[in-house]
């Protein structure tokens, strides 16, 4: 039902030929459940919904909700997941029969050992749902229990067996289904999340490279732009973001440590001008905000006055890479 290609294809061949019969497992339990909201669905379950449209998987469900738990034939009981010794094939627990994780837990609180070791089942049992061995061969214990999947899935071999003979079919899968599902998913995901991404960063290199702020010039320069390439006017911007932002980057230290020599300076120069007594408080505030003006700078050096300065003191006060350098140069700023 799912972690291939195409899953309905694979329900069709098997819900409308003749003679054929399947049963439910935790595959099929899932999508059951997973339509009615009742768990939300795993990834094999989105991919195998997408390749249905909405009349096909409605029929699909339809029949997964008429499928056995177990088969009982003359020859053997058929199930996908496990078996609870101890019970009769009417008192087994559906789950445990299914092969979901609450049915192995169950197990577990009663057994010690690999459920398969203790059958104790009327008849020899055939499940599938776990590829014990990995070898691309079935376990089968005594004669009595035949695990067959083998991992077509992943690119091992897809297993059956015939009754009454009990001999056993094997084919190599072709590729790793799983595997190359999981590949695209992963790819359309990560596309899906950078693609949105990287349109935003274009309507940013849409504007002039001098006016994005420190955060915008982050965004353009961090994230991967996905086709179409830029135009030449992007790639002119996207160049005089870069350089702007590593240039600001590097003169930011000398900046914070002008800024609070020019704070410590002025402090001296305010306490100096008043030999008699310490200004302090109000006084000593408006004192300092009257020398230092309401320019970006003099932002900058009321943040030196209240604590040690930080990069993003710089970056929140001059917003922008390019007001940054300016003000470096000394071009940014009145008193400063």
């Amino acid at each position: 039902m799912d972690r291939g290609p195409d899953s309905p294809s694979v329900l069709a061949l098997l819900r409308d030929a003749e003679n054929a019969r399947s049963l439910k497992g935790n595959h099929e339990r899932k999508h059951l459940l997973a339509s009615r909201c009742i768990i939300k669905p795993a990834l094999s379950q989105r991919l195998a919904r997408a390749q249905f449209d909405e009349v096909g998987y409605g029929l699909a469900l339809e029949y997964l909700e008429s499928l056995p738990n177990f088969i009982d034939l003359p020859d053997a009981i058929l199930a996908h997941g496990f078996w609870q010794p101890g019970l009769n094939l009417e008192e087994q627990d559906p789950l445990v029969l299914q092969g979901t994780m609450s049915g192995e837990y169950r197990l577990g609180q009663h057994l010690k050992g690999p459920w398969f070791e203790a059958y104790d089942g009327p008849k020899p049992l055939i499940v599938g749902h776990q590829d014990y061995l990995r070898t691309g061969e079935p376990l089968i214990v005594e004669d009595r229990v035949f695990c067959l999947d083998t991992g077509c899935c992943r690119g091992g071999r897809l297993t059956g067996l015939t009754l009454p003979d009990f001999r056993i079919h094997s084919v190599k899968g072709r590729k790793d289904y799983w595997g190359e599902q999981k590949a695209r998913a992963a790819l359309a995901s990560q596309r899906g999340r950078e693609l949105p991404q990287s349109f935003k960063v274009r309507r940013l290199l849409a504007n002039n490279a001098d006016d994005l702020t420190w955060y915008e010039a982050r965004a353009v320069l961090e994230t991967p732009i996905w086709t179409p390439a830029l135009s030449e006017k992007e790639s002119v911007t996207f160049r005089r973001v870069k350089i702007l932002y590593e240039t600001a980057t590097e003169v930011l230290p000398f900046l914070l440590d002008k800024a609070a020599q020019d704070c410590g300076r002025i402090l001296r120069e305010i306490s100096l001008a008043s030999p008699r007594q310490e200004p302090e408080g109000r006084d000593q505030s408006m004192e300092f905000a009257k020398r230092v003006g309401d320019s970006l700078y003099g932002r900058l050096l009321h943040r030196a006055r209240s604590h040690a300065l930080r990069p993003v003191d710089a970056e929140q006060v001059f917003r922008t890479p390019a007001a940054t350098l300016e003000a470096a140069e000394g071009r940014g700023s009145a008193n400063g």
